[in-house]
């Protein structure tokens, strides 16, 4: 499964994406956030926020959804603009 960061959370991920091992699969969003968090306190800590989306195979999901082998999670940071 990968994952995708946009926006200012390729900084703070320190890349643009990366590959969860699909052998610890299932796991909700949530459940790959906590382990996220592990890894990376101050990452852990944005995706939290209320303001972070979450897309699942193209499609606007919430946390309590499931990710499986072969899926795409993305993590889309609030847009601002003109």
């Amino acid at each position: 499964m990968q994952i995708e960061y946009f926006g200012k959370l390729n900084d703070i991920a320190g890349v643009n994406d990366h590959i969860i091992c699909d052998e610890i699969l299932p796991l909700s969003i949530d459940d790959i956030i906590e382990i996220l968090t592990l890894q990376n306190p101050k990452l852990g800590e944005i995706l939290t926020q209320n303001s972070i989306k979450f897309i699942l195979n193209d499609i606007f999901v919430d946390g309590h959804n499931i990710v499986n082998k072969g899926d795409v999670l993305a993590f889309i940071p609030p847009v601002s603009g003109g």
